[in-house]
């Protein structure tokens, strides 16, 4: 199976070329100028491995790790630091990195990294990310906001519709995650890094 690499580089040029890079070396890579676009992209069944430049315009790369480790827990990152950035470096190990990588990076250091994170970070049981797939668009949400500890009436609440199709939706996606127990189906979403559901802008 082909690694997805998700590479969050603000220098068109250093992007482009290791997306080039990526290509000859096997990897499917998709390239982001910047951490918003990255993140707005991210669904809880991301998979591969991301390569996350430390200075981004717009967000720091940081932020960005820790508002993707708040979102997709299982996704590994490798941060990309320029010479001489090894506090910020160990920061980001800190803050959820598998591995960080100064510039510039050379192409066998490069394969053997991504190849060393994602063997490290296996992320979800396939067959649980195909159960969770399975779901509805409003099976998802009902899921989210079961984790974030509300009762069939709060959902039916937040979703406007009545609590009899709040409690079929939960039946069903229970049946479907084919979890024994309330506890039992958080577990399963944590792992999947389903979190609350964000909140409306």
């Amino acid at each position: 199976m082909t690694i997805s690499v998700h590479v969050v580089e603000d220098d068109p040029a250093l992007g482009q070329s290791l997306v080039l890079l990526l290509k000859t070396q096997g990897f499917e890579p998709t390239l982001y100028e910047n951490g918003e676009s990255f993140l707005n992209a991210l669904t809880p069944t991301t998979e591969g491995c991301v390569l996350l430049d430390l200075r981004l315009p717009d967000i720091d790369g940081i932020e960005v790790l820790a508002r993707m480790k708040a979102a997709v827990p299982h996704l590994p990152a490798v941060m990309m630091t320029g010479y001489g950035e090894i506090k910020s470096a160990v920061l980001a190990m800190q803050t959820g990195a598998s591995d960080f990588v100064e510039k510039p990076i050379s192409p066998d250091t490069l394969s053997s990294l991504i190849v060393r994170t994602i063997d490290a970070n296996p992320g979800p049981d396939p067959e649980l990310r195909a159960r969770f797939e399975a779901l509805t668009e409003r099976e998802v949400e009902v899921l989210r906001l079961l984790v974030d500890g509300l009762q069939n009436k709060e959902i039916a609440r937040d979703l406007d519709i009545s609590p009899r199709t709040a409690e079929v939706h939960r039946r069903n996606l229970t049946k479907k995650m084919e979890a024994d127990s309330l506890s039992h189906l958080v577990r399963m979403a944590l792992e999947l890094g389903i979190g609350p559901k964000p909140e409306k802008r």
